[in-house]
């Protein structure tokens, strides 16, 4: 499996509170998505928000955007994609 694996900084709570739902845009998705941190939008980033007051951090980071890449050469169904990004994430 070839795979490109992107990692961009989400720096400021607006950009955090504009990010969660881009990045969950059921028209991109298809309705696969994972989160271990809510089912909506809203209630990602209340988590995302009381781990911040529970476990203050020095800087501006709020969080880090993954985009994955599958070869264009390669078949993969999105079910198997969003498996092999499970995993990953465990």
């Amino acid at each position: 499996m070839s795979l490109i694996i992107k990692m961009d900084a989400i720096k400021t709570e607006e950009h955090l509170r504009k990010s969660i739902p881009y990045i969950m845009n059921e028209k991109k998705t298809g309705g696969l998505c994972f989160s271990n941190s809510g089912i909506t939008s809203e209630q990602i980033l209340d988590t995302f928000f009381l781990t911040k007051q529970i476990h203050p951090t020095l800087g501006t980071r709020q969080g880090y955007h993954f985009k994955f890449s599958f070869s264009k050469d390669e078949t993969i169904e999105a079910e198997q994609a969003l498996i092999f990004i499970k995993d990953w994430v465990e």
